[in-house]
Parts: C-alpha cells; structure tokens; sequence
C-alpha cells in the first residue's frame, strides 16, 4: 500500500513538473513572440523609410526632366519661330 501511495505521489509530483514546464514554455514562447514582432515591425519600419525617400528622390528627378523638356520645347518653338522668320524675309 506504501509503495502504491508512493508511485501516486511521485505521478502528482511528475505532473506538476510537466504543467510547471509547459507554463515556462508558453511564456518563453510569448517573449519570443515579442521580439521578433518588435524586430520585424522595425525592419518594416526602417525598409518604409528608404522605399519612402528613393519614391520622393524618383519624384523629384521626374519634375526635373518634366522643367527640362517643357523649357526644351519652349526653346524649341522659339527656334521654329526665328527660323521661320528668316525665311519669310
């Protein structure tokens, strides 16, 4: 009888330890969560920021070449304009 009280106690003791590491699992299981959520809300973060400033630099150069080529066109029309007044002289 000792010794089938004794097993019974060693299984209550064995399923504390096992409910003891399963609480520490989980909660091991949640701070790696945490950080690698913190991590990767960084990583989006920093990857935003540069995406962001190439998209406003590709902005910038395109309202440049657009200045350009309407400052062409306008040096160009006043060429067609010269040239045609030459000729009609």
């Amino acid at each position: 009888m000792t010794k089938k009280r004794s097993k019974r106690n060693e299984l209550e003791e064995l399923k504390l330890d096992m409910r003891k590491i399963s609480n520490d699992m989980e909660e091991m299981c949640g701070i790696l969560n945490l950080y690698m959520y913190e991590d990767l809300n960084y990583r989006m973060n920093t990857e935003f920021n540069i995406i962001k400033s190439q998209h406003e630099k590709t902005m910038l150069d395109m309202n440049k070449m657009i200045q350009s080529i309407i400052g062409s066109m306008q040096y160009s029309k006043e060429l067609i304009e010269d040239n045609y007044s030459y000729s009609v002289i």
